[in-house]
């Protein structure tokens, strides 16, 4: 016992020293693992979310079937009430007269179930009470969804589709811009900027819900474990971003993105952010990405910091072999 303590505590000042050497302190740092630890519980929660919403979907829906479920969503609004969902009660009368007037447009079986498939998640998230913050993430991911299934409908030439744009309304869920803007830091380590290209996107909600299931590696717990393996994953991810990166067709979808050679490889990105919504932070390093992170602007701690992987012999048990830290 005498022994684990002692290396535990030569350990805490050894990375101590470290911080203070890079000019960070400890303090902040455990501020920032904290803002982790947050993102990876939520992140988290929402994993086991769509494990189980994927898993009740229907396979088929019929036209009988999804009247059923008109229905049924119609009636989610009360549900909501009930729940302690009230905020979110206008975006479920809103998304339900959103697909009750596409429905009526086609009835094609794969019209009629992209409608369902879209939609059930947000009713299963407010029926099963999943916490606000679950219900939001996916309310917004829905309407981001059927936003874009309108626009591909719309671009395929389809004759039906020529006048879906008509039934879609996003307005419940823009970004309420007059509550202002807080500004929001990225800091990057020294030894990673001088021999890296680095890339740093800031998204929204619904956008990192749409995105992150392109990615099989952990998020929002800062660095990302085993970040190399994920060279396919993080192409998509990247290619995403950047596709919505200067979309602004609705105030409620951003992306914001800074290759920092483009910037003469400054240390530091800073970032005016809505307060109205929690952002998501993606650091590519070489094209693959490295570093995710939630951010909640105009918190006690408004800004993040990338280190580089850094394994230190110091901190290794010769019969143990290495440790790989990550700061």
């Amino acid at each position: 016992m005498i022994l684990a303590s002692t290396a535990s505590y030569a350990q805490i000042k050894v990375v101590e020293r470290q911080y203070k050497n890079n000019g960070f302190s400890v303090a902040q740092q455990e501020k920032q693992m904290s803002r982790n630890s947050t993102g990876k519980i939520f992140y988290t929660r929402l994993q086991s979310f769509d494990s189980f919403s994927k898993k009740s979907l229907k396979p088929y829906m019929s036209r009988q079937s999804f009247i059923a479920y008109l229905d049924q969503f119609k009636g989610l609004m009360d549900v909501a009430n009930m729940n302690g969902y009230s905020a979110h009660v206008k975006a479920i009368k809103v998304m339900y007269d959103n697909i009750k007037g596409l429905s009526k447009i086609s009835t094609n079986d794969d019209h009629r179930y992209s409608l369902y498939e879209i939609t059930a998640p947000v009713y299963k998230a407010v029926d099963e009470s999943w916490g606000n913050d679950v219900v939001d993430a996916v309310i917004k991911e829905a309407y981001l969804n059927l936003y874009d299934y309108v626009n591909a409908k719309v671009n395929s030439g389809e004759r039906d589709f020529a006048n879906a744009k008509a039934y879609i309304n996003m307005e419940p869920i823009k970004t309420d811009e007059s509550k202002g803007q807080c500004q929001y830091t990225v800091s990057i380590d020294k030894p990673v900027l001088q021999k890296d290209d680095i890339e740093v996107y800031f998204c929204d909600m619904a956008l990192f819900r749409k995105i992150s299931k392109k990615y099989d590696g952990a998020l929002l717990e800062g660095p990302i474990s085993g970040w190399q393996a994920y060279k396919d994953e993080s192409a998509t991810v990247r290619a995403m971003l950047q596709a919505y990166e200067g979309k602004k067709e609705i105030p409620a979808y951003y992306v914001y993105m800074y290759k920092l050679k483009d910037y003469g490889n400054p240390a530091t990105v800073q970032q005016n952010l809505h307060k109205d919504m929690n952002w998501f932070v993606w650091v590519f390093r070489n094209g693959m990405l490295y570093y995710s992170y939630m951010a909640i602007p105009c918190a006690d701690l408004n800004r993040t910091t990338v280190y580089e992987e850094r394994l230190n012999p110091a901190l290794e048990d010769p019969g143990m072999g290495g440790n790989d830290f990550q700061y």
